[in-house]
């Protein structure tokens, strides 16, 4: 497997990716804007061979930074990807001095909660129906923060 910046030959893929995983995907042009055109963004796909099994976005805002997206293709769920494209992140996102890193994961998904938490991820506040009537737990790490196998 390979992490590599996405591009703009990735789109389609990412389109499936999001059309698969996600109850309110980004669209072409959100995944394009993300790619093309949002300063902040750093949208990396992970690939084996030439194909995209995976992806992370995340945003770097001055001194913070946001996991906007981790997304793993169903057959290749619960093999440690998406743990390899956090790691991944989380690594340039500490070499860019980011005091703290914040993301979002809806309330039912145990193992993504219990992911995050092993990267020193602490639950901060709820925001209650943010997903089509599920909550969102907002979560934090600290700069240096690290996984504790």
């Amino acid at each position: 497997m390979i992490i590599k910046k996405a591009n703009k030959e990735d789109c389609s893929k990412l389109l499936e990716l999001e059309n698969e995983l996600f109850e309110d995907p980004w669209n072409m042009e959100m995944i394009l804007r993300e790619i093309e055109e949002n300063e902040f963004a750093n949208l990396y796909v992970a690939k084996e061979g030439e194909i995209l099994i995976g992806f992370i976005d995340y945003w770097i805002l001055f001194d913070q930074a946001d996991i906007a997206k981790i997304a793993v293709k169903k057959e290749y769920q619960n093999q440690g990807i998406g743990k390899k494209l956090l790691e991944f992140a989380l690594k340039k996102i500490d070499e860019e001095n980011c005091i703290v890193t914040r993301l979002e994961v809806r309330e039912s998904n145990l193992i993504a909660k219990k992911l995050y938490e092993k990267y020193k991820f602490k639950p901060v506040r709820i925001r209650n129906n943010y997903y089509n009537n599920e909550n969102g737990i907002c979560m934090e790490r600290s700069i240096g923060d690290v996984y504790e196998g």
